[in-house]
């Protein structure tokens, strides 16, 4: 899922500089934006591309730009590792295109390097670092390099895996789904503190009406529907708890046709890309809840390893 300018959810929890807007940086980092000019295309807006403001209700499309390049020396005096997260916007075009270098900054030895384009909907670029840093930003193509913001620390994602339930099976009422749920083939009901996308590459039921147990319960009717959301290989679900408390996450998997399917669970920092846990599940032809404490923004993956497809049948929250 794309943040865009959102950045409030999702990137800064230890500080912060917009361009033409506000800073506040953590008392373990001194940075300076040595750029040859600073603007906005828009002073006030609310396309979710620009970045939200520090202080008001609105949105600010800016940027620290320039016509070659420019740089952000981050000096990280405690030291430790922190997340350092770029946002660059090509608001008015589609053309831009442009290198990301990090070097240390006393020997200038280069330490990673990021070309990004097709930015003109907002991109973040995300590092662990540690020290003292220069962030070189070199334009390849376009009328100028920009960056919107930088961030420092993102929000805190965690995802303790709980346990397995092999004896719930389909009637879930009661037990799981307290705060929101979704079931494939049948309805929605997403908590208010979740974003979720579910990105696979079909859906479908094995049977759209049965009294079997292995079965979920209907939302709203007395029978049962054996669904799923399903892909050849793997597909994800992006799960978004932007309330920052931690809430109960179980994903119910369900080999309704055959007793051979195997798949892998990734639980992934949606910001980071780091896998927080993984799980293995097979032998589910009876049906299986895999559940996981989760905080903040994370992608599910799921991989086959055996069967026919990858296949989860239930999301419930509680």
């Amino acid at each position: 899922m794309n943040s865009e300018g959102s950045w409030k959810s999702a990137y800064g929890a230890d500080g912060f500089a917009v361009a033409k807007d506000s800073n506040n940086y953590p008392p373990y980092a001194q940075v300076s934006i040595n750029s040859q000019f600073s603007g906005a295309w828009s002073s006030s807006t609310n396309d979710a591309r620009a970045l939200q403001k520090a202080a008001s209700a609105d949105r600010i499309a800016s940027f620290w730009g320039s016509a070659s390049s420019f740089s952000f020396d981050v000096n990280l005096t405690d030291g430790a590792t922190h997340q350092i997260a770029i946002y660059c916007m090509d608001w008015d075009s589609t053309l831009r295109n442009q290198r990301i270098d990090v070097l240390d900054a006393v020997s200038g030895l280069l330490l990673d390097s990021r070309t990004i384009a097709n930015f003109n909907t907002g991109q973040y670029v995300v590092w662990n670092i540690a020290g003292h840093l220069t962030f070189r930003i070199t334009l390849l193509g376009g009328a100028n390099t920009v960056v919107s913001g930088i961030f420092f620390g993102g929000t805190l994602v965690k995802a303790n895996f709980a346990t397995q339930d092999f004896t719930t099976q389909g009637t879930w009422k009661g037990v799981y789904g307290k705060d929101g749920f979704a079931i494939p083939n049948e309805s929605t009901n997403y908590p208010s503190y979740s974003q979720v996308n579910i990105s696979s590459q079909f859906s479908g039921a094995w049977t759209s009406s049965t009294n079997d147990i292995r079965a979920l319960q209907k939302s709203a009717a007395p029978d049962r529907i054996a669904p799923f959301w399903g892909a050849w290989s793997s597909f994800t679900m992006d799960v978004n708890l932007i309330d920052g408390a931690s809430h109960q996450i179980a994903l119910y998997f369900l080999d309704w046709d055959s007793c051979i399917r195997s798949e892998k669970i990734d639980v992934i920092d949606a910001a980071s890309g780091a896998i927080l846990d993984s799980r293995t599940v097979s032998g589910f032809n009876a049906g299986q809840y895999v559940m996981w404490s989760v905080v903040g923004h994370v992608t599910f993956r799921v991989t086959l390893l055996g069967g026919v497809n990858a296949v989860v049948s239930g999301l419930f929250f509680r």
